[in-house]
């Protein structure tokens, strides 16, 4: 099989779309031929070039439903009319209106992330699947506890309260202030490490600092790292544009076996059930009551990893080629 991934993975990966696409390229390379173009060179002659030497039976936009990939695979399917198209759906930027605009240049398959996409795209006569993002469970392991103090020190962050951490851009849509409350019970250290991609909000930032949350601007790698000196994962935020449905932040939390409380969003409630260190919590209060109970029972098993392992990124590849072969074949 010989695939087109129409996706960026430039710069710093610290973004889900980029993430995702940089992982896809990675796993895919091992099971088909694979041609990694960016979107915004894909109708550059040179790029077009490249893409009708290669070939592709399918062409794989990663990076999203907006006007302009409608409008880059309309114009393809001119060009490679024998080729089949793919595009993943991860946080959709478009209107109703736009889609009614550009309902011609559909895809051959949408794939989505979440049940409400699924319906939304299945109104417009997409045929759609769900396919979620996935996880390096190889790379995000739990670690003992004497390898989480070490990590403690190795960042600076010797707290001897439990540490509450969120990775992820710190923007209006993540909501980021209901963790002041967390912080202002004394009982714990809230710790965000912020995303480089987009700009912190300057004003959210210092709100947190004033409560005594821990904010750090700069990028880390090994990132693990960060997952692996925490004791517990939130994810607040419940807006729309809070992240790609299913939070890669969320998936690397589990893999790692931390207590996750997060939003009931995008499609995380679709795909993982409450229970075993996963708990569901949209306000402020409801995000305390987890992390109070998680404390008090302290005895309770915790099994997020096992709960996130049929996410492996090299699980997901099988699975996508045989999506690949099944819409090359027309039986999708």
């Amino acid at each position: 099989m010989r695939v087109c991934l129409l996706g960026d993975t430039t710069g710093l990966l610290d973004e889900g779309m980029k993430n995702s696409t940089h992982y896809l390229y990675r796993v895919l390379e091992e099971k088909c031929d694979v041609l990694l173009v960016r979107p915004s060179q894909a109708l550059l002659p040179l790029r077009i070039a490249d893409i009708v030497r290669f070939q592709p039976q399918i062409v794989h936009y990663t990076m999203g439903p907006t006007w302009r990939s409608f409008a880059v695979v309309k114009a393809l399917s001119i060009i490679l009319p024998n080729c089949r198209f793919v595009m993943s759906s991860p946080r959709p930027h478009i209107s109703e209106f736009q889609l009614r605009t550009f309902i011609r240049f559909r895809p051959s398959l949408m794939l989505t992330q979440s049940r409400r996409q699924e319906s939304w795209f299945q109104r417009f006569g997409f045929k759609t699947k769900f396919f979620p993002p996935g996880v390096d469970i190889a790379r995000f392991v739990p670690v003992s506890s004497e390898r989480k103090k070490t990590l403690r020190g190795k960042y600076q962050l010797e707290s001897e309260k439990p540490i509450v951490l969120h990775i992820g851009q710190v923007s209006p849509e993540r909501e980021l202030e209901k963790l002041i409350p967390i912080q202002q019970t004394g009982q714990f250290q809230v710790v965000i490490l912020a995303a480089s991609t987009i700009p912190p909000d300057s004003l959210i930032v210092r709100n947190l600092e004033l409560a005594g949350c821990i904010v750090r601007k700069q990028h880390v790698q090994p990132i693990e790292e960060i997952y692996q000196l925490a004791d517990f994962f939130v994810f607040p935020g419940a807006g729309t544009n809070a992240a790609i449905e299913i939070p890669l932040t969320v998936l690397e939390a589990m893999a790692c076996n931390l207590p996750v409380i997060t939003a009931a969003f995008g499609g995380l409630p679709d795909v993982f059930p409450e229970g075993e260190g996963l708990c569901y919590a949209n306000t402020s209060e409801e995000i305390v009551r987890c992390l109070q109970s998680m404390i008090t029972e302290a005895d309770k098993s915790v099994d997020t990893r096992k709960t996130v392992a049929r996410f492996s990124w090299g699980a997901l590849a099988g699975e996508l080629v045989q999506i690949y072969d099944e819409v090359y074949e027309g039986r999708s």
